[in-house]
């Protein structure tokens, strides 16, 4: 048995949380403005993508693309918690959008 790093654990958890808290923010307006079947493509569509422009980035430096975006003196734990933010606000916003269109759709 090998011991755990509890760090590694936390991390893990929260990457995995976020990318669920992602998934439902690109996925909830697009469901009300276009319905379940366009929105499920349009998500996969989106999703290719990302992966797609995160294998390029990896492909053209070991450092990618987040790490130049991110500044150099900000810790990993600032960092994740600046990402924490901004995955939660874009849920807000994307909430509001979805209720906006879910009114104009009930019209």
């Amino acid at each position: 048995w090998v011991a755990v790093d509890s760090a590694l654990v936390i991390s893990t958890l929260v990457q995995v949380g976020m990318t669920t808290l992602l998934s439902s923010t690109i996925l909830l307006p697009l469901s009300y403005r276009f319905g379940y079947e366009k929105a499920k493509v349009g998500f996969y569509f989106i999703v290719g993508a990302l992966a797609a422009l995160m294998g390029f980035s990896v492909a053209a430096n070991e450092d990618g693309i987040v790490r130049n975006l991110l500044p150099q003196s900000i810790s990993s734990a600032g960092a994740g918690w600046v990402i924490a933010v901004a995955a939660l606000t874009l849920y807000a916003l994307s909430w509001r959008l979805s209720v906006a269109w879910y009114g104009k759709a009930e019209q």
